[in-house]
């Protein structure tokens, strides 16, 4: 490993663990979170200020760091570790080293901050159990300011039992199927999910100029 590879490995480990300790802090707390960003905004700097772009650490590495998700954005494969920053009643905020959020309802997404095309709130079906025809609501700001709703009609299904690996280990899951399209765009999301409810893994849509995400939960 060259000298550049082993400083973003060591890196990424440095503002993973702060962000972990920071992050449990930081939740409710607006002081925690300006410390966390202030944290990481100074790691991100020794980088140039470009946050790595693939997650170098190990798997155990990974499981060692506690409560994280591995974001994936499937477009260009960028990856990143996000740890939590805040929560609101069953919303949690996750931020990874270059300050991207995005928000979780439970391992769904209903909101992002810093893509450039962000979700600043949704209303997504219940995919955990509503089956059949749904509706799924985006809302996005636009350049004036204004704040427009994407409706999309949506199809649910369970396809079946699907086990997958997580950083190493294999969860037993069946694996959801929600394809939505309207007159904005058409998708679909895919949903990896435990006896329990857990959503393990998921591919969840941003909007047509971010694409869709990957989300690997790796905490227990």
């Amino acid at each position: 490993m060259g000298a550049g590879a082993a400083m973003t490995g060591k890196t990424m480990r440095m503002a993973a663990l702060l962000a972990t300790a920071l992050g449990v802090a930081a939740c409710g707390s607006e002081s925690g979170q300006s410390t966390l960003r202030n944290v990481t905004t100074g790691i991100v700097s020794q980088l140039g200020n470009r946050a790595p772009s693939r997650v170098t650490l190990s798997d155990q590495a990974i499981r060692d760091l506690g409560e994280v998700v591995v974001l994936t954005r499937r477009k260009n494969d960028d990856a990143a570790l996000i740890m939590p920053v805040g929560r609101n009643g069953t919303v949690t905020t996750y931020e990874s080293v270059d300050g991207t959020q995005l928000l979780l309802d439970r391992d769904v997404l209903v909101g992002t901050k810093g893509f450039g095309e962000d979700i600043t709130s949704a209303q997504p079906p219940d995919v955990r159990r509503t089956r059949g025809t749904a509706l799924r609501d985006h809302y996005y700001l636009n350049g004036d300011e204004v704040i427009r709703r994407a409706r999309f009609t949506c199809t649910i299904t369970d396809t079946g039992a699907d086990s997958i690996e997580v950083a190493g280990r294999d969860y037993p899951s069946r694996k959801i199927t929600e394809a939505c399209s309207s007159d904005l765009a058409s998708f679909e999301n895919l949903y990896w999910i435990e006896a329990d409810g857990t959503i393990r893994q998921s591919l969840q849509w941003v909007g047509p100029e971010v694409g869709s995400l990957v989300l690997e939960r790796v905490h227990d």
